[in-house]
């Protein structure tokens, strides 16, 4: 059997050239594309193909042309797309499965963080841990205040997007970005059952030696060894479940120390 050759148009030849620029980061963000008729020079084509090979790209997100000034190349981000695809995991099963790709993420993350991080970038992190345990200690004082839990679980999100950003992966970005909602759910009932075994116990928050505080100080300190095994027992958690046993024995352990 034999098969036609399909032939490429002129516009999908120039938008496929453009694009790979695009993508091999040739061309970067906010980068201004040359004008239509510098381009049908540089292509050998006509202005139209030119002009229906840009609104190609125009389509695809790769490029947004502002009227008046000209077309420019688009941060890439899979984040809406994801976010779209975040409902498939809404169930009980799926939504374990995304806590067990969290931690492996953010294991990489950690590691990655702590070599390619700048300082301004640490300085953030910093930042956020004390937002986290701000919202946190005040949350411990009522833990059946719903709109302090929220914000504490939004700070406690902010802190881990922050180590994945840190890692200077975009793709670990997106994906984090992703499955916030879905994060945010189980941060909240850990949140709940964390605080609700501290007041049962009456130890005292913020604990020393909690996990956020590990983190900060492994990438603060560049402490292989430490980060190693934070990740392993990142790692090691295969549920909700075993999640708040892994807290619940950092508590008791502070508690008996005081």
């Amino acid at each position: 059997m034999t098969r036609k050759i399909k032939k490429r148009s002129a516009v999908d030849l120039v938008a496929d050239e453009i694009k790979q620029e695009i993508l091999s980061g040739a061309l970067e963000e906010e980068t201004r594309l040359p004008s239509e008729a510098e381009y049908a020079e540089m292509f050998g084509v006509n202005r139209l193909s030119i002009r229906l090979a840009l609104e190609k790209l125009s389509t695809l997100g790769l490029i947004e042309t502002r009227v008046g000034v000209g077309s420019f190349v688009k941060k890439i981000s899979l984040a809406p797309m994801f976010m779209e695809l975040s409902e498939i995991y809404e169930t009980e099963d799926g939504f374990l499965d995304v806590m067990q790709f969290r931690y492996l993420l953010e294991s990489d993350s950690i590691r990655r963080a702590e070599k390619f991080s700048t300082t301004e970038e640490k300085d953030e992190l910093k930042t956020c841990l004390a937002e986290y345990h701000k919202n946190w200690c005040i949350y411990s004082e009522n833990v059946d205040d719903k709109e302090q839990l929220k914000k504490t679980a939004e700070s406690d999100y902010n802190f881990h997007y922050q180590i994945v950003k840190m890692s200077h992966n975009r793709l670990y970005a997106d994906l984090y970005y992703m499955i916030r909602d879905l994060m945010l759910k189980h941060i909240s009932r850990q949140l709940w059952v964390t605080s609700h075994r501290l007041k049962e116990i009456g130890a005292t928050v913020p604990y020393e030696n909690e996990t956020h505080i590990r983190i900060y100080h492994a990438i603060m300190d560049g402490d292989e060894t430490v980060i190693e095994n934070l990740c392993e027992k990142m790692v090691g958690i295969h549920s909700v479940d075993e999640l708040a046993e892994f807290e619940d024995k950092q508590i008791q352990k502070n508690h008996t120390l005081d």
